[in-house]
């Protein structure tokens, strides 16, 4: 069974990362530290778990208890899609303005969306 700290470790070897560098995205924690999270000996705090979750690109939920949010998934996914679209392929806004209506509710519900969840992290890195 995945455990938070096989999660973490997982992560960390696909970004070919030390255990120093993870600590250091963890609010400047220890190798030690990072080392007894991995182990499952102890947990993150909050807000090194959220800044574990947003440097990995996954929610806390998934770090936690090892499943994620489909919707929210789903949302990252395609706003991650639609920034390469417009970065790779030189997409101007107006470009994007002249989309038929249904496309363009799409996109702005979708950055909606995106920046509550962006919002709800600062605030949980905040009061931790």
């Amino acid at each position: 069974m995945e455990t938070l700290g096989t999660r973490l470790k997982r992560l960390r070897d696909e970004q070919k990362l030390t255990l120093q560098q993870v600590g250091k995205i963890a609010d400047n924690s220890s190798k030690a530290t990072v080392h007894y999270w991995e182990t499952d000996y102890s947990e993150p705090k909050a807000k090194a778990l959220s800044l574990l979750a947003r440097y990995y690109n996954v929610s806390a939920d998934y770090l936690l208890f090892g499943y994620e949010d489909t919707y929210m998934k789903k949302t990252k996914e395609t706003l991650r899609k639609l920034d390469s679209l417009i970065h790779e392929k030189k997409i101007s806004m107006d470009q994007i303005q002249k989309l038929d209506s249904e496309a363009t509710g799409f996109i702005e519900f979708s950055i909606s969306k995106f920046e509550k969840l962006n919002s709800s992290d600062d605030e949980a890195q905040k009061t931790a």
